[in-house]
């Protein structure tokens, strides 16, 4: 069974350059399960003014995090972050094993702000395989042969998907929540975990 590891991290913004990662969540689960067995959570100490500039639902999600009892004791700077990730990892893993990297458009935050600021390149291609998983576009591509495969019952096949919206890909999947809690680490993987079990049967 191969090890999944599904991530989502929360930043101050866009820029890969002067913005931040404030929050970092993973889940641990195998292929062919329908639980997932471990999960890692940790948020990490960044400029907080540089949330000011974004808009006002995303200051108040950093804000309710942060005032939360159940985080104070997982404030970490990104090296800590970093190391206590790796300990985790190699509990959790069997010998010379790399887990498959699931996560909603992987390039971005959970890559490129990830890698400048937590775990570098040399170190997160040890500890990955190097084929990243984009949940959404597996999304896509799963709902389009769907299509296909049904045309015969269809009133028309479109002709891309694209542009697409995530809450578009959760209501065909059949998993949208409007009153789930969005853009925050840990309900974002959920979020992913949701559409992943849709797709494969209810398992991993």
């Amino acid at each position: 069974m191969a090890l999944l590891m599904f991530n989502d991290n929360e930043t101050t913004g866009l820029d890969f350059v002067n913005d931040e990662v404030w929050q970092i969540h993973f889940l641990a689960a195998r292929t062919g399960e329908t639980r997932a067995f471990d999960s890692f959570t940790r948020l990490i100490a960044h400029d907080t003014e540089k949330m000011k500039k974004l808009p006002e639902k995303f200051q108040k999600i950093h804000y309710d995090i942060w005032s939360n009892p159940d985080y104070t004791g997982l404030v970490r700077t990104p090296f800590a972050a970093m190391k206590e990730f790796l300990e985790w990892r190699e509990q959790i893993t069997q010998e010379g094993e790399k887990a498959h990297f699931i996560a909603a458009n992987p390039t971005f935050d959970s890559i490129m702000l990830m890698n400048n600021q937590i775990i570098p390149w040399s170190v997160f291609y040890q500890v990955f395989d190097y084929h990243l998983i984009d949940i959404e576009a597996f999304a896509l591509g799963w709902l389009r042969r769907g299509e296909f495969e049904n045309y015969h019952n269809m009133p028309y096949i479109r002709e891309s998907f694209l542009p697409f919206k995530s809450d578009d890909l959760s209501k065909s999947l059949g998993v949208y929540d409007e009153a789930a809690h969005k853009h925050e680490a840990t309900s974002d993987v959920e979020w992913m975990v949701a559409m992943w079990k849709a797709m494969n049967g209810g398992k991993y």
